[in-house]
């Protein structure tokens, strides 16, 4: 915070006009790489542009529609998040920020799973239904009984 009349006084801290330059600079890169990364390579002739896991300029990914062809993701979607990972190449911030995440949904699913394990209450049986049905129902397989004829009584005392 700078105060008035600051520029005049010789014991206050001068800014440095090329450190300011370079803090732009710097704050200029990390807002152009800190959107896309790559997902797959991207062949720029016969060399790669980028391989997976890379951070890809926005400027460049707007004016050839690589993410139109697949080419890169946000950093911030799943599929950059399993990019990152795989390849290693997340930031501490980014890794800090999905094990919060990550704490957070398990905290969630956590408190969802005993608040569905209160509420639910087993049902109970009716013991009536269930020894009336008992009675008449058969517990063996079903069994057709069929009469075949007898050759023997045919033949016992037969005429024949």
């Amino acid at each position: 915070m700078t105060f008035p009349g600051i520029e005049h006084d010789p014991t206050a801290p001068q800014v440095n006009p090329d450190l300011l330059a370079v803090e732009e600079l710097r704050k200029a890169r990390e807002a152009e790489y800190s959107v896309w990364v790559a997902v797959q390579n991207i062949p720029w002739g016969t060399v790669l542009a980028a391989t997976p896991g890379m951070a890809v300029p926005a400027s460049t990914v707007e004016r050839l529609k690589w993410d139109q062809s697949g080419y890169v993701v946000k950093r911030t979607s799943k599929a950059g998040r399993e990019v990152l990972e795989r390849t290693g190449a997340a930031t501490t911030e980014e890794r800090e920020r999905w094990a919060a995440e990550d704490k957070a949904a398990a905290e969630n699913t956590t408190a969802t799973a005993a608040s569905t394990t209160r509420t639910r209450s087993p049902r109970r049986r009716s013991t009536a239904s269930t020894a009336g049905d008992a009675s008449t129902a058969s517990t063996a397989p079903d069994q057709t009984t069929t009469t075949a004829p007898d050759t023997a009584a045919d033949t016992e005392g037969g005429d024949s």
